[in-house]
């Protein structure tokens, strides 16, 4: 996005699990919710 000039506004949600064997987390899912809900990237 901001090499095509946009600026990155809003808010990024991640869902992390810890792994039992070795501890380290793992992204389960993600979410990113941009401020204004009509905007459009081109």
């Amino acid at each position: 996005m901001t090499a095509r000039g946009h600026k990155f506004v809003g808010f990024l949600y991640a869902r992390l699990m810890i792994e039992k064997k070795s501890g380290l987390p793992k992204l389960n899912e993600y979410n990113v919710q941009i401020r204004d809900p009509e905007y459009h990237i081109n």
